[in-house]
């Protein structure tokens, strides 16, 4: 299953241009704010860009294949990381200072 995740320290942020390819790929449902901002360009916020399921949308994945470094956002390096199915359900994107790595759930008891 593929995943996109940040490299870079920052923060995961789409470009406007990716941020537009998503939209026209039906995928507005993510994106809470779209408007201009005070120089007259086009912005958009995704509410949710930390779920995984966002993360792991085909759509997303497209996006962010085809267009490359154009598809980052300001303080982002997006890549896509394929992470095994048999880890489907037991993992999750970790960050420190906006640099993330996806690791794997693990079992504690008492």
């Amino acid at each position: 299953m593929k995943v996109v995740i940040n490299k870079q320290y920052g923060g995961f942020g789409l470009s406007n241009e990716a941020a537009e390819a998503c939209v026209a790929l039906g995928m507005d449902g993510w994106f809470g704010k779209m408007g201009n901002s005070l120089g007259g360009r086009r912005y958009y916020y995704c509410e949710h860009q930390d779920d995984k399921e966002f993360r792991c949308d085909p759509r997303l994945v497209q996006v962010v294949e085809r267009l490359g470094s154009a598809a980052d956002g300001d303080f982002a390096k997006l890549v896509i990381v394929d992470v095994p199915f048999d880890t489907v359900d037991g993992w999750y994107i970790h960050y420190y200072d906006g640099m993330e790595t996806i690791e794997q759930d693990h079992m504690s008891w008492g």
